[in-house]
């Protein structure tokens, strides 16, 4: 459990932020110079405003009584800006003040008066800075603008209290099934989409790092839908991909992506709430997932769209996670999920949240959305087609998405005619969207999560799983089951031996099995896993020794040993005659230097190519019609595949007729990582051919503060902005400039 309270969930993490005086137009500059320091006799030009602003800033003791001077609702407003971190969307802060009371929306007919706005004032006194409208009005509907709050006030402003959600009335009675998922179920999928995608090294990505096809199919193998569930996420393998993405584990290219290094455990280690808030956050970003309609693109066709518009979605999920950060602090329990989609829109308004889109995975019956054509036009028909509409999304997301994360709990009640469904926070979803004020209630750590049994099945109890029971079992063996809260894994020879080869000892897989296991560990579990360790350390080492590939059956095989379909081991010996016999032909020991390679990388392999260079160029070159090319992605692709840049170079050395040209290796180096670094510039140089003056002027103290210091004999290097400088020293000293740049000539 974390041990100090998670962020609210929708605070900013602003830099510093000052508002931009040079961009005031001068009556704007007058009224703040006004309001800062008061009425002024002297001059009103903006810059000496700008001034007597910037002088007012300047005394902490002056910014505390502007403050402390200001209307209550213009605290209230600053408060409210504070518990956001300093940064609020227009569309959040006006639900916050129309929540909090602190403005009140127009009535229909009523006139919207600036001059009545807190939020105007303090924008106009700078107190707030004012950024881009993130959602413009029509008629009378009071929206505001992105604002800021500046950073020399933060520290004189309060943050606001919790605000509740007090329209809801929470069920009478409970709902006669539930479901949800234990905050290390969703640990398991992430770690399993982890690692295959760290098996692939490298995948394939399209257009703002949504998977490819191929990928995105092998995935959804890994993690196959569960059948006859409409609330199950849509395209889960791409969720926890997006996810993955957004907190940082994995990256992508234009073309690529690939995993971070140790990200993955990092996320694995943390608390379950502090990893549940980080998800939040994470899906509040996505671009190429959507709840209730899966993996979309990046682009969308205006004309057939197949997602909805992002900025839109950015801005729906803010106002949702705001609605359930109103929940997070309200006494009630079970919440009808009809009723709080009903409150919802009565607290933010059909322009806040409008989507038009029917492709929804799940589309649950509402009794408000019955009959909406035959409304007439009026708040009662909007209500229904946003019910139909924005209010599905916002059921989807509740009752799918937010289940799979593990902060909702959901519930059903009644028949198929009759059904009903509910939610409430679990106590993950308390502490993550109840932040800082609700925090995780303690308990009891449960390190004994596994049961192992004889038949080397290993049962994972995720409701007392930690990020490293879960991670550690999904290196040493196989998952078996996909959903549950109690879930299946297999331990088998290649699982040990992929932990075995990751990096684990026998010692460690024993020990963690034998400690996280409820019942110990089987005396015949303990025995394979200690026969399949030796197997694995039992390696044989044979010298002199031929391999034949593609031999004909029958023939040579009864000089030697198959070891695979159309692979014979036998002796060197015994291989040549074989071979002679049969007319085939042998490779070469030590290999025949054929190859021709020049500068660009080009490496010509001969006429008769010998088969273990084509096989060796294969994984560092590639082929262009008769030659081969050594690039940076075919270097980069072969370190990927485990071979090191000596290797490389050693296979050039063994088949190059004349050597590798040592321009070459270097590029070889440095497209392998190590980088190599140059100086490529200008530099003003003063050359002195004669010995006894270049000693007196490089030890001149007059010179020594224009000068840089020494290139080469008889080179010094003079600071560019003071060559005019020493070229008028050089002039008074007696010196001609006009000699020529003598250059030793190259070879």
């Amino acid at each position: 459990m974390s041990h100090r309270p998670l962020a609210f969930l929708l605070a900013a993490k602003p830099d510093r932020v000052e508002p931009n005086l040079e961009q005031l137009r001068s009556d704007a500059a007058q009224r703040a110079s006004r309001f800062w320091a008061g009425k002024s006799a002297g001059s009103q030009a903006k810059a000496a405003c700008v001034e007597r602003i910037v002088s007012a800033w300047s005394n902490p003791k002056r910014v505390a009584d502007v403050v402390g001077a200001l209307r209550p609702e213009e605290r209230a407003v600053l408060a409210v800006v504070r518990r956001y971190g300093g940064f609020v969307s227009g569309t959040l802060l006006s639900r916050e003040l129309l929540a909090r009371g602190i403005v009140k929306e127009p009535k229909p007919g009523e006139a919207y008066s600036r001059r009545t706005d807190p939020v105007h004032d303090l924008c106009a006194n700078l107190l707030l800075i004012e950024g881009y409208r993130d959602c413009y009005s029509f008629g009378y509907s009071r929206e505001y603008s992105n604002v800021s709050l500046p950073s020399r006030l933060a520290a004189h402003v309060e943050p606001a209290p919790a605000l509740g959600w007090k329209a809801s009335a929470p069920l009478e009675k409970a709902p006669e099934s539930t479901s949800l998922r234990a905050p290390a179920q969703l640990l398991v999928d992430l770690e399993q989409v982890a690692r295959a995608l760290g098996g692939q090294g490298r995948w394939k990505v399209n257009q703002g790092g949504a998977l490819a096809a191929a990928v995105r199919n092998k995935l959804g193998k890994l993690l196959p839908a569960q059948t006859n569930d409409p609330l199950e996420p849509p395209d889960r393998a791409v969720l926890e991909y997006c996810l993955l993405c957004a907190m940082g584990v994995a990256q992508f290219d234009g073309a690529e992506g690939w995993l971070v290094p140790g990200q993955a455990d990092s996320l694995a280690q943390l608390p379950h709430d502090v990893r549940a808030s980080s998800c939040i956050r994470a899906w509040m970003t996505l671009r190429t997932w959507q709840d209730g309609i899966g993996a979309v693109p990046d682009r969308d066709n205006r004309e057939e769209s197949t997602r909805i518009d992002p900025g839109t979605m950015h801005k729906a999920r803010e106002l949702l996670v705001w609605a359930l950060t109103r929940v997070a602090h309200s006494p009630c329990d079970w919440l009808d999920l009809e009723t709080f989609l009903l409150d919802l829109y009565a607290a933010i308004g059909e322009r806040s949240l409008s989507f038009y889109w029917h492709g929804y995975t799940w589309h649950p019956k509402l009794a408000a959305a019955a009959g909406k054509e035959q409304f007439p036009a009026g708040l009662e028909r909007s209500r229904a087609f946003w019910m139909d509409d924005a209010g599905v999304w916002v059921a989807n997301a509740l009752l799918s998405t937010f289940v799979h994360l593990g902060v909702v709990e959901r519930g059903r009640s009644g028949g198929p005619r009759s059904e009903r469904r509910a939610f409430r926070l679990t106590e993950i979803g308390k502490a993550v969207f109840g932040a800082p004020e609700v925090q995780l209630p303690k308990s009891a750590s449960r390190e004994q999560c596994l049961t192992v049994q004889p038949n080397h099945e290993v049962l994972l109890y995720l409701d007392g799983a930690d990020g490293a029971s879960v991670t550690t079992l999904g290196r040493i063996a196989t998952r078996e089951s996909r959903a549950g809260v109690v879930q299946s894994f297999k331990l088998t020879r290649e699982s040990v031996y992929g932990a075995l080869q990751a990096g684990m000892t026998p010692g460690e897989i024993d020990a963690f099995l034998t400690t996280r296991s409820r019942t110990g560990l089987p005396p015949n579990v303990a025995h394979s896993l200690a026969e399949w360790s030796r197997k694995r350390d039992a390696l044989v080492v044979r010298e002199a020794v031929a391999l034949g590939v593609g031999l004909p059956e029958g023939q040579l095989a009864v000089r030697g040993r198959a070891v695979g379909a159309g692979y014979v081991v036998a002796s060197a010996r015994g291989a040549s005659k074989g071979a002679n016999e049969l007319g085939i032909g042998t490779e070469p020991v030590p290999a025949a230097r054929t190859w021709q390679v020049d500068e660009h990388g080009v490496v010509s392999a001969g006429v008769l190519p010998s088969l273990v260079g084509l096989a060796r160029l294969r994984r560092f070159a590639i082929q262009s019609g008769s030659c081969w090319q050594i690039t940076q992605d075919s270097v980069r692709r072969a370190r990927e595949l485990g071979i090191s840049v000596d290797q490389i170079l050693g296979w050039l050395r063994e088949h190059v007729s004349h050597g590798a040209p040592p321009l070459l290796a270097n590029a070889i180096r440095n497209w392998a990582g190590g980088r190599g670094k140059v100086f490529l510039g200008e530099v003003v140089l003063l050359q002195v051919n004669d010995p006894m003056s270049f000693d007196a002027l490089r030890r001149s103290r007059r010179l020594q503060p224009l000068l840089k210091g020494t290139l080469a004999g008889g080179c010094l290097v003079v600071a560019a902005e003071k060559r005019g400088e020493v070229a008028k020293i050089l002039a008074e000293l007696g010196f001609s400039l006009d000699a020529a740049c003598r250059l030793d000539a190259e070879g």
